[in-house]
């Protein structure tokens, strides 16, 4: 499957705000349970990507992103460890 960023040819906007595959092993959002948290201006930074792409009221922002915070952690959960970091 290819990431949504290619799909709209935005690999430079990619390069400034997703973590590359390193930066995600052994982390979760805000950092519970023995793992670092992510990278604080880059989760910024999507939150208002997010908030851009589906407006809502403030309220309902809070929902929302508690959505996709469980997304995020979900995804990192269930990813492969890079070769990098598993050696």
């Amino acid at each position: 499957m290819t990431p949504l960023c290619f799909t709209y040819g935005c690999a430079p906007l990619q390069k400034k705000i997703l973590p590359c595959p390193q930066e995600l092993d052994f982390r979760n959002v805000r950092g519970i349970g023995n793992k670092l948290p992510l990278d604080p201006d880059k989760i910024r930074k999507i939150k208002e990507i997010i908030f851009r792409f589906y407006p809502s009221f403030a309220a309902q922002q809070d929902l929302l992103w508690c959505e996709c915070h469980k997304a995020i952690d979900g995804f990192l959960r269930n990813r492969k460890v890079t070769e990098a970091q598993a050696t």
